[in-house]
């Protein structure tokens, strides 16, 4: 996924990468800062009533409720409006698992499924870091636990639920040290 800016002057040619969701209302990721002390990403916000472009507090939307489409399949954000793209190549469906978009570049992404799915668990765990109440972190984390192992990626996500579970070790430390 790119990060902020990555994606800077595209229009509805910009890539979602994400799409999160609850009831009537959608917002679509199309970029993320990567760095820990900035929670924020950027994409297509639809409250029902068109949408509008701008920034998005990931932490928000998962403090909301607001769920992660498991079966998402990145999209440009002219297809999402329903806009017809200039560039025929952008946001090609290439047989369901992946979506073939062809890049300023000129060369050709497949981007997964599961690659979206994992990128979305991937935030979620990263924006879990910065929680410092740690009964809520405690909490976020058995539930994103549980629905990667629901997902079937336990395995491939290892690495990143490990980190998440060294932060929390960490802030107990912390707090016992405080306390």
């Amino acid at each position: 996924m790119p990060k902020t800016y990555g994606q800077d002057g595209m229009g509805d040619k910009a890539i979602a990468y994400l799409h999160y969701f609850s009831g009537g209302s959608d917002w679509y990721i199309t970029e993320k800062d990567m760095e820990d002390e900035q929670l924020q990403a950027f994409g297509l916000a639809n409250l029902g009533q068109g949408g509008e472009l701008g920034y998005i507090s990931i932490q928000e939307l998962i403090d909301a409720g607001v769920e992660i489409d498991l079966y998402w399949t990145p999209k440009t954000i002219g297809q999402i409006k329903g806009a017809s793209s200039e560039d025929g190549n952008q946001g090609t469906e290439t047989g369901g698992e992946s979506t073939e978009i062809q890049q300023s570049t000129g060369i050709p992404a497949a981007i997964s499924t599961e690659d979206t799915i994992k990128a979305g668990f991937i935030a979620e765990l990263e924006y879990l870091k910065s929680e410092t109440d740690i009964n809520r972190f405690d909490e976020r984390l058995d539930e994103i636990a549980a629905r990667i192992e629901q997902a079937g990626l336990m395995e491939s996500l290892d690495k990143e639920l490990n980190d998440a579970a060294d932060a929390l070790t960490a802030l107990l430390a912390a707090a016992e040290k405080g306390g």
